[in-house]
């Protein structure tokens, strides 16, 4: 199934987003349902970041990284993070840091693997 929605790029669209992704999509244990549901430090309003709000992180990541390691966690580095931004039907936006890029062949309802 592919979903239908999630085509917001700018800052402030990831929420919507994640809950288009969330709506359209009956697989369980997708990453935009895990988000939609983590309570995390007191915090409920979790999402997957749009295009461009993952390159904000990217933009600020020295800091993002300093924040990261004083709280106990992880930074910023080497990993692959994929936005809720999608390009078309079949092409979604992701960034191995410090690149953003486009996959084509994208999986309709990405499956979060811890």
């Amino acid at each position: 199934m592919l979903v239908d929605g999630a085509m917001g790029l700018e800052l402030g669209t990831g929420a919507q987003n994640t809950l288009d992704i969330v709506d359209r999509c009956d697989d369980s244990g997708i990453a935009a349902q895990l988000c939609d549901n983590l309570i995390l430090n007191d915090f409920s309003d979790w999402f997957l970041p749009s295009r461009d709000e993952l390159n904000v992180l990217y933009v600020n990541r020295e800091l993002v990284n300093e924040t990261a390691i004083e709280n106990d966690g992880t930074v910023l580095e080497g990993t692959e993070y994929w936005s809720s931004s999608l390009q078309t039907d079949n092409t979604v936006y992701k960034t191995l840091l410090p690149a953003i890029s486009l996959v084509t062949s994208k999986i309709p309802c990405i499956t979060f693997v811890p």
